[in-house]
């Protein structure tokens, strides 16, 4: 099965955003007043989306 060069770089690219979304939502929940409390519900919607985007 071969899988593209550019099908690759994308899932590399999402799996950095997903952790880099997860890491900011995890500050909010454990630091809160910290500015980051903000991006919890939205990161984790995005999370969703992008763990979709990775299974099709």
């Amino acid at each position: 099965m071969a899988v593209s060069v550019e099908r690759i770089k994308g899932m590399l690219i999402t799996i950095q955003v997903s952790t880099v979304l997860e890491k900011m939502a995890e500050l909010g929940e454990d630091n809160p007043g910290s500015g980051f409390e903000e991006f919890e519900d939205e990161n984790y919607s995005l999370l969703a989306s992008l763990e979709k985007q990775m299974r099709r």
